[in-house]
C-alpha cells in the first residue's frame, strides 16, 4: 500500500472511533457506533441522568467493548464502560 492510500485508509478508519486506553492498559480504538446509540441521545440533562438510572436499575450500566488496532480489524485488548 503506497503512503497516500495508508494515510486516507486511516483517516478513513479514525473519524469512525474514539482512541481509548484499554482495560489492560493498551490503547487502541473502540467504533463509536458500539459506544454510543446516536438515534436516542438524551436532549437534557435531566434526560441524560434518567436514561443512566434506568440503565443502572436494569443492570445495563456497563458493556465490555473490542479495542482495535489502527486498522479497524485486529483486536488488542478490552474496554469496559461504566
Amino acid at each position: 500500500m503506497k503512503i497516500k492510500e495508508l494515510k486516507t485508509s486511516v483517516n478513513a478508519f479514525v473519524s469512525g472511533v474514539l482512541k481509548v486506553l484499554g482495560d489492560n492498559g493498551i490503547e487502541g480504538y473502540c467504533y463509536k457506533k458500539d459506544l454510543y446509540d446516536l438515534d436516542n441521545q438524551p436532549k437534557s440533562i435531566e434526560e441524560a441522568v434518567k436514561m443512566q438510572e434506568e440503565r443502572d436499575a436494569a443492570g445495563n450500566s456497563r458493556r465490555v467493548l473490542n479495542v482495535y488496532e489502527s486498522d479497524g480489524k485486529t483486536i488488542i485488548d478490552t474496554f469496559t464502560t461504566g
